[in-house]
């Protein structure tokens, strides 16, 4: 029989989900489509970019082609709607059944898990965007999981798993450095705990997943391409995503709310988790605050360990009584309506529900009477809107900057902040170009009709007033 904590339980759930739908916006979604419909076309995986301005293609080692192709796929069945749903209703899915499940091993209370997760869900749920990101947080989440399971020998079946499993994740995104790390980490504890078997057992493990990510159409320059992104520090300054969280940001409280927590547990002497686990809360903690991006990552590792502060809380009268008593009440219905909910989330509101014009804006009004004055010549624009550009494929005017900081090098990057900017000979780099695209708020937009260019006229567009301009012969 379905009990009240029930109905309360997937209402929660169903405004969690409807929350969620509002996610998910990034510039480089038009990038990708274009770029898996070029797959899908050629039968080839692209070794040199085909998209952006310039004489000769430039090298490309793209570590997300098969992300690309998938999103292509999913987007000619049903459009953007159809997927953004399949992403955010897959990482919703994988987050309350696969951590859920993990959590109902160590305590079976429907609510007392619930609460968990949705304390736990402003940290997982901070990089939920449609991007290949998203499949590193479903394999990570997944990976997390199976090592919490510990196995006791080697076995061959979980060594092809793992093989597959890495092989496949290297040609979605270059998120599988974090898996590889997790794996490290849990040989390293079985050398700290001189449990040499644990140690060699997870070595070789380690040894198989690393092989397994060769796999992949660039061999090692796909590692090579991450490595040097991930040590560049201008690129891991330009987006905001690498930038290390703002204390006085209320996005980012809850991490350190989190931190605090732990660290409290930790004083006091509380066993909430594991070696392992310890190891992982304290690199990821590390890697969160240097880095934004990796909050979910932290957000996944520190699922196990705060549900067994949250079982404590119940078990020693932390918590309100009446509280205590909901709590501890027995499973009912709940644990099973989450996975449920989560597939009546994706089949009803995958139809028309989510909007999902927030993923690729319609260009500024005007564009195509610019494209015919530019005459494929060099235009001067944002690296957002780069993207927009590539998938929206107006004739005789090409995106010559976008945000694949694989590909576009940190001198394009420069220059187009130099221009803008007004710094740094931006006269002479000016010259290069024939067109320009710019917003309001820009330097240049004020400045730029003073060095010999015209204005054609200016829109509204992408949430913001642009303003095209042409250079006088």
């Amino acid at each position: 029989m379905i009990q009240v904590r029930d109905i309360l339980g997937v209402a929660m759930l169903i405004a969690f989900l409807l929350v969620a739908q509002n996610l998910g916006a990034d510039p480089g979604v038009g990038w990708h489509l274009r770029t898996g419909e070029w797959i899908l076309t050629n039968k080839a995986i692209p070794q040199s970019d085909m998209f952006l301005w310039g004489e000769s293609p430039r090298p490309w080692v793209h570590d997300q082609w098969l992300s690309d192709l998938l999103f292509w796929k999913i987007y000619t069945v049903g459009g953007l709607n159809l997927l953004k749903t399949c992403l955010l209703g897959s990482l919703i899915f994988c987050y309350l059944s696969v951590l859920g499940a993990e959590m109902k091993r160590i305590r079976s209370s429907s609510l007392l898990i619930f609460f968990a997760l949705a304390l736990l869900s402003p940290l997982v749920s901070l990089q939920w965007f449609v991007r290949p990101l998203a499949f590193s947080f479903l394999f990570f989440q997944l990976l997390y999981v199976w090592l919490l399971n510990g196995e006791r020998r080697f076995k061959v079946s979980s060594a092809c798993v793992l093989l597959v499993l890495f092989a496949l994740w290297a040609n979605l995104h270059a998120g599988f450095i974090c898996g590889l790390l997790m794996l490290g980490t849990a040989a390293i504890s079985g050398l700290l705990q001189k449990d040499w078997p644990r140690a060699a057992r997870f070595a070789a493990y380690f040894l198989l997943a690393f092989l397994g990510t060769l796999i992949n159409p660039y061999g090692l320059r796909l590692w090579h391409s991450a490595l040097s992104l991930l040590g560049n520090p201008f690129f891991m300054q330009l987006n905001s995503e690498w930038q290390r969280p703002d204390f006085a940001d209320s996005l980012f409280w809850p991490l350190w709310g989190f931190l605090l927590l732990f660290i409290a547990a930790a004083l006091k002497g509380v066993r909430f988790a594991s070696l392992f686990e310890a190891l992982l809360l304290l690199g990821f903690a590390a890697l969160a605050l240097f880095e934004r991006r990796m909050i979910p990552y932290f957000g996944i590792v520190a699922s196990i360990p705060f549900f067994r502060l949250l079982c404590e809380a119940a078990d020693s009268g932390l918590l309100p009584q009446r509280l205590d008593k909901i709590l501890k009440v027995p499973e009912g219905k709940f644990v099973y309506l989450l996975p449920a909910s989560g597939i009546l989330f994706v089949a009803l509101v995958g139809t028309s529900a989510i909007r999902a014009q927030d993923l690729l804006p319609s260009l500024p009004g005007g564009i195509e009477e610019f494209a015919r004055e530019v005459q494929g010549g060099k235009v001067l624009h944002s690296p957002d809107l780069g993207g927009l550009l590539t998938f929206y494929q107006i004739p005789g005017l090409k995106a010559h900057i976008d945000d694949r900081n694989q590909l576009c090098a940190q001198a394009d990057y420069e220059e187009y902040l130099d221009l803008v900017l007004l710094r740094n000979a931006w006269r002479e780099k000016l010259n290069s170009y024939t067109g320009a695209i710019l917003a309001s708020s820009d330097p240049l937009a004020r400045q730029i009709e003073n060095e010999g260019w015209r204005r054609l006229g200016a829109s509204e567009g992408n949430g913001e007033t642009s303003s095209y301009f042409l250079k006088i012969p």
